[in-house]
């Protein structure tokens, strides 16, 4: 017979799982957009999101007290990704790109003053 008695904590923990990758992929989003989305930096900002996406699964998992991987874990997972996806991630991603835009604003601001002052003091400023 099957045991269900921890599987309802089982599958809230792993909705819980789901919400955080949700949560790394915003970040690491928002990562990717501050350092100008060049392809070897969203390249090695995807290899990082997969490898902590694999390690809040395994982690879930882990402390979930379940044995091993179980079918209604990966709709768990799903149910929170898509949760996130319908919910959270609207209000995030407005933040995050107006966070990203001033970080850019700054970024080119500090650029443009140091330019002028090496102007200046007759250097001339790199490209």
């Amino acid at each position: 017979m099957f045991e269900t008695n921890g599987q309802a904590s089982i599958f809230l923990a792993a909705v819980y799982g789901g919400l955080v990758v949700g949560l790394l992929y915003d970040a690491f989003t928002l990562t990717s957009r501050v350092f100008g989305g060049h392809r070897s930096v969203v390249g090695a900002l995807d290899l990082l999101f997969a490898l902590a996406a694999a390690g809040v699964f395994a982690l879930t998992i882990a402390l979930s007290g379940g044995n091993g991987m179980r079918g209604y874990m990966l709709l768990g997972f799903g149910c929170g990704g898509l949760l996130y996806a319908v919910g959270l991630h609207h209000a995030i991603s407005a933040v995050a790109s107006t966070v990203s835009r001033t970080i850019r604003r700054v970024r080119l601001r500090a650029k443009k003053r140091r330019a002028k002052a090496l102007r200046q003091e007759g250097l001339q400023p790199p490209n």
